[in-house]
């Protein structure tokens, strides 16, 4: 079934061990399903994915990002992104949100060796 999930996984949602989950839903659905979110800007034809961050601390930022590649091969473009914890939620291209996981991603290794070339190690 698409994005590497069975179908009882797609039906329940996906947890990945990179603090997030994933489902996948009708683009059409999601003013049902989100009423209070803006969904202006994003195509709601096709398919959409819904990201929602179980555990902010835990993100991987490099699974996420090899996640939402997979999801646009498949053809997938939008994504809702949710943080519950902090009461977040956007919809977003799903092109934008890879840009910004992977700038994030990038930000996040630098700042790992900046730390190590502090330290002297």
């Amino acid at each position: 079934m698409g994005i590497g999930c069975t179908e009882p996984e797609m039906r329940a949602g996906k947890r990945h061990t990179g603090g997030f989950e994933t489902t996948r839903e009708f683009g059409f659905d999601l003013a049902e399903k989100f009423p209070d979110l803006d969904l202006s800007d994003v195509d709601t034809d096709g398919a959409a994915v819904v990201v929602t961050v179980t555990n902010p601390r835990a993100l991987h930022l490099h699974k996420l990002a090899r996640f939402l590649t997979k999801a646009a091969t498949g053809g997938v473009k939008t994504a809702v992104f949710s943080v519950p914890s902090r009461g977040l939620l956007a919809a977003v291209p799903l092109f934008n949100l890879f840009l910004m996981v992977d700038e994030s991603a990038q930000l996040k290794d630098m700042a790992r060796l900046e730390r190590a070339l502090r330290s002297g190690g």
